[in-house]
């Protein structure tokens, strides 16, 4: 009763699936849309091998084809990287009976200003280095943030893939390329300081 902030902040949400920089999340978000795009990439590649292309286009224009199929696959890998936590966030809640963490945003908002009643330095390690405005208003925008920001990454490593089919002859290279993407990146941010330790 004498550090109300400090029971504020251990929250259910905490536990969510790819809060707080845990191993699991740094699994999901650089991993996964990586395997999400696996058996999408190719499709190109395999429907013109197997001569599917051409009855598909006799049907429709080319450019209407090739923006049916491109969209088609960044909306997929989006909603397959965003389902699961949404869906893991749902069950969480619905298993811990909490859905209002508005106790949280408030006792996060004094956090980060400094004026939480503590009972120990323990909470300190709550702050958000990215994205920590968006967590003092509510977890639920934060996290709805990183689910935008996952999704649009599986969704662009698709798209590259599928494109990259448009040139490549090779099917397993076809299926490197979302690996290039994701190895290019890493690389660039690297030498340019912005990775970040935690999500």
């Amino acid at each position: 009763m004498n550090f109300p902030d400090s029971l504020a902040l251990v929250a259910p949400h905490r536990y969510w699936a790819i809060s707080y920089g845990t191993f699991f999340a740094a699994l999901y978000y650089f991993i996964f849309p990586l395997l999400i795009a696996l058996p999408i990439v190719d499709t190109i590649y395999r429907e013109r091998s197997s001569g599917n292309q051409r009855y598909q286009i006799l049907r429709m224009s080319r450019f209407s084809y090739y923006l049916k199929k491109f969209l088609f696959t960044f909306i997929v890998s989006f909603l397959f990287f965003v389902l699961p936590l949404l869906l893991d966030m749902f069950l969480f809640n619905l298993i811990t009976g909490k859905w209002d963490y508005s106790d949280y945003a408030r006792a996060y908002h004094k956090l980060v200003n400094g004026t939480a009643v503590l009972g120990d330095g323990t909470s300190y390690g709550e702050k958000r280095e990215l994205f920590s405005p968006l967590m003092e208003i509510s977890p639920y925008l934060y996290f709805l943030v990183y689910l935008l920001i996952g999704g649009l990454y599986a969704g662009l490593y698709t798209a590259f893939g599928l494109a990259s089919s448009l040139y490549m002859k090779n099917r397993y290279l076809i299926l490197f390329t979302p690996f290039s993407l994701y190895i290019g990146y890493w690389i660039i941010f690297s030498l340019l300081g912005f990775l970040m330790g935690s999500v």
